[in-house]
């Protein structure tokens, strides 16, 4: 279920184009380096890759750190553009929750629950910007390879060069993040939970004591149906809070069956990189061409699969039910 806003959708909208652009410039910018590097240096199409430069000792080593960081670079824009978009949606619920008036305790733990719930919601939004950038990237090397014009040989060459080049390490960078991403903020929301669960079990415990001491018969009738009834209304209450973590921990551990989704790509994309390096040598633009297409289809699923990942910020409201305040 969609749970944003349409502010929020517009937001993320924006800043993922604003993503997708940066993305682009700084991915053309490695690409005219490889092609200067090319020329000015004896080297193999196939050695142009950032994994292979790495281990070439005749490269200069401020051009090798500049060619080399180029996934550090790409993973900090997506961590970039996933806090903003997260940051923007928590501004009003930060907003509210600093105003309440809370004791130092009730301070604390909302506040690690926020953080950790905002923690959370950066580490999947960074998967979608990964993918959904990942995805629009292709498209645009598609576009340029079908719109190339009436180019001189030479010049042809190097478009799909470079293309094939580009393919390669977008489709490495994402194999990378994929393999290595966890989902960050769980095990902290996993924590406050087990600290909440004890609490609820404290609360029952006592209401359990204070109605048999409520039974007593040296207990006067109408005090006894007074506290019976101050319990139960203690008890409906602990059931709600007890209820309300039941359904926001659903939602959380619902969480890594979608992102497990994602890792069902990898081995289309692994086939998709090395492909695209066995083509660098054997340059053909309807190649390069089916090899960027094959990389959209393989991983729109997932696109399509990551937009239902719609897990609604943490309000200040709910804030307040999870942790009975």
């Amino acid at each position: 279920m969609n749970t944003k806003t349409k502010a929020e959708e517009l937001l993320e909208i924006a800043e993922k184009q604003a993503g997708t652009e940066a993305m682009q410039m700084l991915t053309d910018k490695h690409l005219d380096n490889l092609l200067v590097l090319r020329e000015q240096l004896s080297i193999n199409d196939i050695d142009l890759v950032s994994s292979s430069i790495a281990n070439n000792k005749r490269i200069d080593h401020a051009v090798k750190e500049q060619i080399v960081s180029l996934h550090s670079k790409m993973a900090a824009l997506i961590q970039e553009v996933a806090n903003r978009i997260e940051t923007e949606k928590y501004l009003s619920a930060e907003a509210a929750i600093d105003g309440m008036r809370l004791s130092m305790a009730q301070r604390e733990k909302v506040t690690s629950l926020v953080a950790a719930d905002k923690k959370l919601h950066v580490s999947c939004q960074s998967l979608k910007v990964a993918v959904e950038v990942f995805c629009e990237l292709n498209k645009q090397i598609v576009s340029r390879l079908e719109n190339d014009g009436q180019m001189n040989p030479g010049e042809e060459r190097k478009l799909v060069l470079g293309n094939a080049l580009l393919v390669y390490e977008l489709t490495d960078f994402s194999i990378r993040f994929i393999e290595s991403f966890k989902l960050q903020g769980i095990q902290e929301i996993e924590g406050i939970h087990k600290d909440m669960q004890r609490t609820i079990s404290s609360l029952r415990e006592e209401q359990k004591a204070l109605r048999k001491q409520a039974d007593s018969t040296e207990i006067e009738a109408f005090l006894r149906d007074q506290v019976q009834k101050d319990i139960q209304h203690r008890e409906e209450s602990i059931t709600v809070l007890e209820q309300e973590w039941e359904s926001y921990m659903t939602t959380v551990r619902g969480l890594e069956g979608e992102i497990g989704y994602v890792s069902k790509k990898l081995p289309s994309l692994r086939l998709i990189r090395d492909n695209a390096k066995a083509q660098i040598n054997t340059l053909a633009a309807v190649a390069v061409l089916q090899i960027v297409q094959s990389n959209i289809r393989a991983i729109e699923g997932a696109v399509l699969q990551l937009e239902q990942l719609q897990l609604a910020s943490l309000s200040a409201d709910r804030v307040k039910r999870l942790l009975g305040i």
